[in-house]
């Protein structure tokens, strides 16, 4: 767990197995690692194959920085330094988000830059490199919302890389790597189920489900809803999970039955390439049941 205190050092309490301990990374990390910026955003993850943790943050010039634990200490990188590429700055509120790519033996972090495109840094295994995946990546992908969320993922199964990220009308969009090339997926607009837009300040989370082959995203709506899209391996699907809790609840209980009618109109074995689809969905709810209450976006 990584937190910052006031002076800006980057904090971490983790579990050895026979307790609690506690370091404070920045003075612990050679390389002289600068202060985080105040408010700014921390990600931390792993890279399994080497065994190592790593722990991202942004100073207040909009760099951003690494602190890493090789198995011989913690140490520490300028990556927006040390990056081929000329990556550009963090734009002020930018989400900042990190993630290994197994299948590849890589590492990537993502952020924002004041026109709103989605940026990646990635070691190769050689070198810190830079890409602007807005710029890159086919399909005129619009720029994300200003202090909206990112979220990065592998698909260990079919050996791809995503980002998601939500634009200023609230659409989820992804970016991904299919191997040859980076391409875009507005996934509001073409998973069946008719989503709504994502509510002011909500979080978007990303991930894979290895065992059936799936992708998952999920997002709140205005009223604290949490929805999910989800690529099944033919088409992306919505689902709003908090409606979806409320029917099985009340059929757990022993309410009338609810009735789900769903027609779908599916072509397309790619994802994101599915057109003109639409899915009707009317039910009915029980009369007595338990409302669940709903999320609340972060202000």
């Amino acid at each position: 767990m990584n937190y910052l205190d006031a002076a800006g050092n980057v904090h971490e309490l983790h579990n050895d197995g026979s307790g609690w301990q506690h370091v404070n990374l920045t003075t612990d990390a050679s390389g002289s690692p600068p202060p985080a910026a105040p408010g700014g955003p921390l990600d931390s993850y792993s890279t399994e194959y080497n065994s190592q943790q790593h722990v991202n943050y942004l100073d207040a010039a909009g760099n951003v920085h690494e602190l890493y634990n090789d198995g011989n200490g913690w140490k520490h990188n300028n990556l927006t330094a040390i990056a081929q590429g000329s990556p550009p700055q963090a734009v002020t509120g930018s989400a900042l988000d990190g993630y290994e790519t197994q299948f590849n033996s890589q590492q990537h972090v993502n952020y924002l830059d004041a026109s709103g495109n989605v940026h990646e840094l990635y070691y190769d295994g050689s070198d810190w490199r830079h890409n602007n995946l807005t710029a890159i990546a086919s399909g005129s992908p619009p720029p994300a919302a200003s202090g909206g969320p990112l979220d990065g993922y592998s698909t260990e199964f079919n050996s791809q890389q995503h980002v998601n990220y939500l634009d200023a009308a609230g659409n989820v969009h992804e970016l991904y790597y299919d191997g040859s090339s980076w391409q875009h997926n507005n996934l509001s607009q073409i998973s069946l189920g008719t989503p709504p837009p994502a509510g002011p300040g909500s979080p978007l989370d990303g991930y894979s489900s290895e065992y059936n082959g799936q992708q998952h995203v999920n997002f709140l709506d205005s009223s604290g809803n949490a929805h999910e899209l989800y690529y099944d391996g033919s088409n992306w699907r919505h689902n709003n999970l908090a409606a979806l809790a409320i029917l099985l609840a009340g059929k757990a209980s022993g309410s009338p039955r609810p009735r789900i009618a769903i027609t779908s109109a599916v072509q397309g074995p790619t994802p994101g390439r599915a057109s003109n689809c639409r899915r009707a969905l009317s039910q009915s709810l029980p009369a007595s049941r338990t409302t669940l209450p709903s999320a609340r976006p972060a202000t």
